[in-house]
């Protein structure tokens, strides 16, 4: 997973393999932002990345929590 920063955005990237055939990760990220009250710009998805667009402010806490409920469970 990365975060980059432009302007007023924030774009948070998860890579990996057969993403988009991954049913349950798209809901899961949005019930996070949800859970978290983050407001999500946009999802961009491929086979092989998902990019998510929010607010600058809040790119780096969704990063943090994407990466909690992915990684660390």
């Amino acid at each position: 997973m990365t975060l980059r920063r432009s302007s007023n955005l924030a774009k948070v990237y998860i890579i990996g393999q057969n993403l988009k055939d991954n049913a349950g990760i798209l809901p899961l990220i949005g019930k996070i932002s949800q859970e978290s009250q983050i407001i999500l710009k946009k999802i961009k998805t491929t086979a092989h990345k998902i990019e998510i667009t929010t607010d600058f402010f809040q790119g780096e806490k969704l990063l943090k929590i994407i990466h909690k409920e992915f990684f660390e469970a």
